[in-house]
């Protein structure tokens, strides 16, 4: 055809965009802000609850020490283990168990909530959490963050401090033509950050 193409190896990230979904999973503008505001790093022990086909779980896996999934849904927990496997993740075990029956793991440095009804595991959360660790909530609806946040200010042993909602927006740039594209990423869900006092 007389084109030139370039062949580069995969990095992580061209492999995690392949891998299966069952469910919607949480977006990279929104894994990139847990990591960079909790400042998550090799050390770090991770509870993720709602896992969903393993996105979030597999995301923060490669940049810290161990991730622990708890999930319910069989379909979910099989793709999450598919997804694991072909990333060749060493360091996240997947839980069949709910998160509301309580958390096996103590002294972790951060949980992620992906649930529908997040407030529910507050109390577990507390039991499993350093002092100083985070927990975060990712809710698509603001009804939930709500009773998220109202059940956390209720809780004398978090401190909440923010709730966010990051919207992505493309640039088309193509010689002196430069204006936002028309299709984007708005709403995903809203985080809210906390800390174990």
């Amino acid at each position: 055809m007389g084109k030139e193409f370039i062949l580069l190896d995969a990095d992580f990230i061209d492999e995690y965009k392949k891998i299966k979904r069952t469910s919607q999973i949480m977006m990279l503008k929104d894994i990139g802000y847990i990591i960079s505001y909790t400042g998550i790093n090799n050390k770090s022990i991770i509870v993720d609850a709602g896992t969903g086909c393993g996105a979030n779980a597999i995301y923060l896996a490669h940049l810290c020490k161990e991730v622990i999934s708890y999930e319910i849904n069989k379909e979910n927990i099989k793709a999450a283990k598919e997804n694991i496997k072909k990333l060749n993740l060493k360091n996240i075990k997947v839980k069949e168990k709910s998160i509301f029956l309580g958390i096996d793991e103590e002294n972790v440095d951060l949980i992620v909530l992906d649930l529908p009804t997040p407030w529910n595991a507050i109390n577990n959360c507390e039991k499993a959490l350093r002092i100083g660790g985070y927990l975060v909530c990712y809710n698509p609806q603001i009804t939930q963050t709500l009773d998220f946040v109202n059940t956390i200010m209720n809780n004398d042993k978090f401190l909440y401090e923010k709730t966010i909602e990051l919207i992505e927006r493309e640039w088309r740039i193509e010689g002196r033509i430069a204006r936002p594209k028309s299709e984007g990423i708005g709403h995903t869900g809203f985080l809210t950050f906390c800390r174990r006092v």
